[in-house]
């Protein structure tokens, strides 16, 4: 399979494609602010092509997967570039990674989605949301931000050290409560600094409002 890393940044997950057999290409703005791979630390082999950030230079239906990890709250036009990694991607292929929800404004970041929103550019640009699950949360990642501005080298160690312990807070408190693992999930989801998401490139169109991903309720009961 080929994959086309949109946003490619540092590739943090080369040795996934790697373990994975995949002919990788990487895909980044010109004047990307990512340090890593912008400053001659490429590996050897590495296929990595630049870009304005609106037309990807690419033909129709080309690569079999595409794959974007913190990279889509950083483009300059959704439509366009959804529209883009559309075209660029066969029937019926993959388009996964993870996105910015509750993240605090960070290296130039101009959107910010919410699991519902994200849905339904997808479904737009004829693709379906498939699965969708919380990463971090949205206040562990902004007590790092102020850390990272204001604390000092214990005050960053600290706020490491409980890095996502909000999210630890609700899955217990809500299992002691008899809630189930959608519940859980589903506010997780709702107060996500990140979410992770697998997409699937539709053969066409789908009439109607997509399917959007429920909420739980956290009043007692299954919703």
């Amino acid at each position: 399979a080929r994959l086309r890393d949109f946003g490619c940044g540092s590739v943090p997950s080369r040795q996934l494609y790697a373990e994975l057999g995949l002919r990788w290409v990487g895909l980044d703005y010109g004047d990307s602010i990512d340090p890593a791979y912008h400053r001659g630390k490429a590996q050897g082999g590495d296929c990595i092509v630049y870009y304005d950030g609106l037309k990807i230079p690419f033909d129709a239906a080309e690569f079999d997967v595409v794959w974007s990890t913190q990279s889509l709250e950083h483009i300059q036009d959704i439509d366009t570039s959804f529209g883009e990694i559309a075209r660029v991607l066969r029937d019926g292929g993959f388009f996964a990674g993870s996105v910015s929800f509750l993240e605090p404004y960070h290296a130039r970041s101009t959107f910010s989605f919410s699991p519902v929103r994200f849905s339904l550019f997808l479904r737009i640009h004829v693709c379906d949301l498939l699965e969708v699950a919380a990463g971090i949360d949205g206040l562990s990642l902004k007590l790092q931000r102020l850390a990272g501005i204001f604390g000092s080298t214990s005050d960053r160690e600290r706020i490491h050290a409980l890095k996502g312990g909000l999210a630890r807070v609700i899955r217990q408190r809500m299992a002691t409560l008899g809630y189930g693992r959608f519940e859980i999930e589903s506010v997780l989801l709702q107060v996500c600094g990140h979410f992770r998401f697998i997409a699937r490139r539709l053969t066409a169109p789908v009439a109607g409002t997509p399917p959007l991903p429920r909420e739980a309720g956290v009043s007692g009961g299954d919703t």
